[in-house]
């Protein structure tokens, strides 16, 4: 038995909200992050996925500004909080919108479709969440198996039409009408 199961999402389903928030979300988190890095002169964040993405520090090419202070163990610069100038950036950093994590995704996905805690499943050694994927301009819903959800909207796919959407939307494979191109044939 496969371990995840593959849903197109419908055009009029209610997922698509779902995703639209979650998109959303996280653009808002994007541009407030990506502008929060480069005030100081940083291009290259370090963030948590757990509940909610979020910031955890920034790593500095060269010399760290002011405020700032190097947590050599992991390899990244955090706010210094010995300094007024560091708290100063900490009660900022902490203020940043959040991402959408996989596990909030779920959350939302749940809340939306009113089958509450049934888009993840535990396992031995975690937790398996319900996310989504964007090829070309359709969107998939990779669920966990064992979770049974069936997200309304949705249509489950085969292994073999899930690889075919994939590949088409990585230009792997032709799409229809494309084929006679692919072989170097003209249309009649």
């Amino acid at each position: 038995m496969a371990d995840r199961i593959y849903f197109l999402v419908g055009a009029d389903s209610p997922v698509l909200e779902v995703i639209d928030a979650a998109l959303a979300l996280d653009r808002v988190y994007q541009k407030a992050v990506w502008a929060f890095a480069r005030e100081f002169g940083c291009e290259k964040i370090y963030v948590t996925q757990q509940w909610q993405v979020r910031l955890l520090g920034l790593a500095f090419e060269g010399d760290i500004p002011p405020g700032w202070r190097l947590n050599a163990r992991k390899g990244y610069s955090t706010p210094d909080s010995r300094t007024k100038e560091g708290k100063e950036i900490g009660v900022r950093m902490k203020a940043l919108p959040h991402g959408v994590s996989a596990q909030r995704f779920s959350s939302m996905l749940d809340e939306k479709i009113g089958q509450p805690k049934k888009s993840y499943t535990h396992w031995e050694d975690g937790v398996s969440w319900t996310v989504f994927e964007k090829h070309g301009s359709q969107y998939v819903l990779s669920v966990p198996a064992a979770s049974k959800v069936s997200p309304p909207g949705c249509r489950e796919l085969k292994m073999s039409e899930y690889w075919k959407i994939r590949e088409a939307a990585e230009g792997k494979i032709p799409t229809r009408g494309d084929s006679r191109a692919a072989r170097g044939e003209r249309k009649a």
